[in-house]
C-alpha cells in the first residue's frame, strides 16, 4: 500500500488519498462526534439521491448532483490509537502537521479533479503571466475542483478590493472560486448550474430531511460510467502531461460528442459534499413556520452558491428565477410522491405542496433584508435597476 498525500484541507479536517486511488480518507481536526454526523448525513443524502434521481431525470433536463459514496468509518466508536484500521494504516500518513496522529476518519469515494487540460486553461485565464508557470508546476493545483458561486459576479468583489482566494485563503486551483461572470466567460451554462444546485438542495430538504447548512457544491471530474463509478479509478493525471505545446489556451465548451454534459465543461460533473454542519429537520411534520425558517437559514449559511434575489444584471435575475422555480418544482414533485396517498384531503395535500415556495419566500426575504441592512447603497441601486429594467417577478413571489 502506498502513502497518502493531502488533496484538500479546510476548517473541519483534511482529506488524503493514495496515488490513482478512487478512495479518499477524511480526518477530522475536531471531535469524532462531528465526523460521525458528517458520515451519517452524507450517507443519508447519498441514499436520497439514489432513490430520487431515476424519476427526477424524467422531469428535469439536468441530473441531481452526485454525492460521493461513504464507505466506512474508523476511530470513532473506540480510541483511535487501538483501532485496527489505524494500526494498519498509520504509517501511510505524512508526519507533518500531526497528520499521522490517530483520530476519527472515514473513507469515501474520491471526487476526481477536473481534467488536466482544464486546469491548464484556468491558470492561463486567471493567473497573471508571470505567475502561470509557478502555478502550473504546483502539485496542489492538480487537486482542482471548481466552486460555482452564483450569488455575485466577480466584478462585485473585485470592486471592493477582494483577492480571488480559496477556502484556505490561497491563490490555488483547490476549491477554485468561480463567480457568475467567470462561469459565463468559461462557457459554462449558468442556468444549468443553477438547476443542478436547486435539485441537490430540494433532494436534501424534502427527501433526506436535512437543512443543508454549509453544504458545498463543486464542479469536478466525472468517472467514465455512472454505473461503475463507485469502483472506478480516476484517470492518472500524468496522462494529460503527454500533451505538448499547450500554448495560451482559453476555456471552450465542447459538444456532447466530446464529453460535455448538462451545460458543464467536457468530462466534468456537479458534486455536493460536506454534511458535517447539517441538522435533521422534520419537514413532513406540521411544525411548519419553525421548519421553514430552519431550511431558509440553512441556505443562507452557505449563500455564495445560490443565486441572488437582488442581483445587478439581467443574467443574475434570470439565473435566480431558474434556481427558485426548479427548487419549487422538484420539491413539490418529491412531496407529492410522498404524500398523495396519505393526505387526508386535496386541501391538505396542497398545503403540503406549498412548502418549497414558502422556503424560497423566506430565504429571499432574509437575503434582501440583509442587503438592505448591511449594504444600503447597493440595495438601493439594485432595487432601482430591477424597477427600471422591468424584471418580471416569478409566479411564486406574487
Amino acid at each position: 500500500m502506498g502513502h497518502y498525500t493531502e488533496i484538500g484541507r479546510g476548517t473541519f479536517g483534511v482529506v488524503f488519498s493514495g496515488e490513482y486511488s478512487n478512495t479518499a480518507v477524511k480526518k477530522t481536526f475536531k471531535g469524532s462526534n462531528t465526523l460521525a454526523v458528517e458520515f451519517e448525513h452524507g450517507l443519508a443524502t447519498s441514499f436520497a439521491v439514489t432513490a430520487t434521481a431515476p424519476f427526477l431525470k424524467h422531469k428535469f433536463p439536468e441530473p441531481v448532483p452526485r454525492v460521493p459514496w461513504y464507505e466506512s468509518s474508523h476511530g470513532i466508536q473506540k480510541p483511535s490509537a487501538i483501532d485496527p484500521w489505524w494500526i494498519v494504516n498509520q504509517h501511510r500518513f505524512p508526519s507533518t502537521n500531526g497528520d499521522d496522529v490517530p483520530n476519527g476518519v472515514f473513507l469515501f469515494e474520491r471526487i476526481p479533479p477536473v481534467p488536466r487540460i482544464l486546469q491548464e486553461s484556468l491558470i492561463r485565464r486567471f493567473w497573471p503571466p508571470e505567475k502561470q508557470q509557478t502555478a502550473l508546476d504546483d502539485p496542489e493545483n492538480r487537486d482542482c475542483m471548481i466552486r460555482p458561486y452564483l450569488q455575485e459576479r466577480w466584478a462585485y468583489h473585485e470592486g471592493r478590493g477582494r483577492k480571488r482566494l480559496n477556502n484556505e485563503q490561497k491563490e490555488s486551483l483547490r476549491n477554485f472560486p468561480a463567480y457568475l461572470d467567470d462561469l459565463q466567460a468559461m462557457g459554462i451554462d449558468c442556468h444549468a448550474v443553477s438547476r443542478q444546485i436547486a435539485l441537490g438542495l430540494a433532494v436534501g430538504h424534502w427527501e433526506a430531511q436535512h437543512d443543508m447548512t454549509d453544504v458545498e457544491f463543486v464542479i469536478a471530474g466525472r468517472y467514465p460510467s455512472s454505473t461503475t463509478a463507485p469502483r472506478a479509478h480516476t484517470m492518472p493525471l500524468d496522462a494529460y502531461d503527454q500533451i505538448e505545446n499547450l500554448g495560451n489556451r482559453t476555456i471552450m465548451t465542447e459538444g456532447t460528442d466530446k464529453g460535455q454534459k448538462y451545460g458543464l465543461l467536457a468530462n466534468t460533473q456537479m458534486w455536493f459534499v460536506d454534511f458535517d454542519k447539517c441538522n435533521r429537520v422534520r419537514v413532513w411534520d406540521d411544525t411548519l413556520a419553525k421548519d421553514i425558517r430552519k431550511l431558509a437559514l440553512g441556505i443562507c449559511a452557505n449563500d455564495p452558491y445560490y443565486p441572488n434575489p437582488l442581483p445587478d444584471t439581467q443574467l443574475g435575475w434570470d439565473v435566480f428565477v431558474t434556481f427558485t422555480e426548479t427548487y419549487i418544482q422538484a420539491g413539490r414533485y418529491l412531496l407529492q410522491r410522498a404524500f398523495e396517498k396519505v393526505a387526508t384531503s386535496d386541501e391538505h395535500l396542497e398545503r403540503v405542496l406549498q412548502r418549497p415556495s414558502m422556503v424560497m419566500k423566506e430565504w429571499s426575504k432574509i437575503m434582501i433584508n440583509a442587503k438592505r441592512n448591511n449594504e444600503r447603497e447597493v440595495y438601493d441601486a439594485r432595487v432601482k435597476t430591477r424597477k427600471e429594467q422591468g424584471w418580471k417577478r416569478p409566479d411564486w413571489a406574487t
